[in-house]
């Protein structure tokens, strides 16, 4: 019984905060309190000071001692997390982790890592590691087993991906990554995120080389949600509008003849919608001066379309049926 009471009164202290056991003073280092806790089986500094505990859980990881290096690095980060050794100890950890392929645990290691010690670290080394951790995670097919090559899929990199442009969002190649996002994004159908993304590139990135593949993308994505709901006329506009704005930025741009694809497309759409309106107040509601209004500005927007000859008839009939009225009235 009493070894029970024992080792349940041990297993209470190890879970409490260090505040609370009392801070030390070893070697001439002043224990800082930290906002972690100390786990029975997440390992304890087997060394007296950081840079001993340091030392330590390098030899662990040159003699391959991954998963003990791991917990080594950890417990040093716990222990005296404002130190310098416990920058480079989560670096150390961060890469470990990406090493056995823990991408979710590292990704959360690297975060720690810029949130608590971006001034301790050779900060583009760090995003450089990131990048090519979300490329890898990006082009690597998930479930392979013998001759079955598995599934792509590149999803798995945008957390990874939105680390780096939100720690970093002027380094070099964020304005890639972030159009990388959207482009993920766009081939999941996730068509608003999509948009997000490819807006960021825009205004974040205006000079950027890839600005001109995310204004068409995100131009593409208006189109696909409009081809979603043919009837509304706002996201007709809304891609009419976009497509305008990247042909006038981009007039020698290699995807011309997609965007006049879409915008003619487009064009129908926004004359047939314009035209039923028309129709609806002429024939349904019986409202002619509406209809009359809404035929003559048809015209006007839709010279050419396949519905204007008609529109123009009914301009000519609403009209003499319009004055009709008011001179009655009068």
């Amino acid at each position: 019984m009493k070894n029970l009471v024992s080792i349940l009164t041990l297993f209470v202290i190890c879970l409490m905060p260090q505040s609370l056991i009392g801070s030390q003073v070893e070697d001439g280092y002043e224990e800082i309190d930290s906002p972690k806790r100390y786990f029975p089986f997440s390992g304890r500094p087997k060394k007296n000071t950081p840079a001993g505990q340091l030392d330590y859980a390098h030899m662990l990881a040159d003699k391959k001692k991954v998963g003990k290096a791991i917990r080594q690095y950890r417990a040093l980060v716990l222990r005296w997390p404002a130190l310098t050794e416990a920058g480079i100890a989560q670096y150390e950890l961060a890469k470990l982790l990406e090493k056995k392929k823990r991408y979710h645990q590292a990704t959360e290691a690297y975060e720690y890592l810029l949130e608590h010690y971006a001034g301790m670290i050779p900060y583009n080394e760090v995003l450089n590691r990131l990048f090519a951790m979300g490329e890898k995670l990006a082009q690597e097919r998930k479930g392979t087993f013998l001759i079955f090559k598995g599934i792509s899929a590149p999803e798995r990199a945008i957390p990874i991906f939105e680390l780096i442009v939100r720690y970093a969002p002027e380094w070099e190649q964020s304005a890639e990554i972030q159009y990388r996002i959207g482009r993920i994004q766009q081939k999941n159908h996730e068509y608003e995120l999509a948009i997000d993304a490819y807006t960021d590139v825009q205004f974040r990135h205006p000079s950027s080389t890839w600005t001109e593949d995310a204004s068409m993308y995100k131009a593409e994505c208006l189109y696909l949600l409009s081809e979603e709901s043919p009837q509304n006329q706002d996201k007709a506009e809304d891609v009419w509008v976009e497509l305008t704005l990247f042909l006038t930025n981009y007039p020698d741009s290699g995807y011309q003849e997609l965007a006049y694809k879409y915008k003619e497309k487009i064009r129908k759409r926004r004359a047939k919608l314009a035209y039923e309106k028309a129709y609806f107040y002429d024939t349904i509601q019986s409202r002619p001066e509406a209809a009359l209004r809404a035929y003559t500005s048809f015209v006007e927007e839709f010279p050419h379309s396949e519905w204007t000859d008609v529109a123009q008839l009914r301009i000519h009939a609403l009209s003499d049926s319009v004055k009709g009225s008011h001179s009655k009235q009068d």
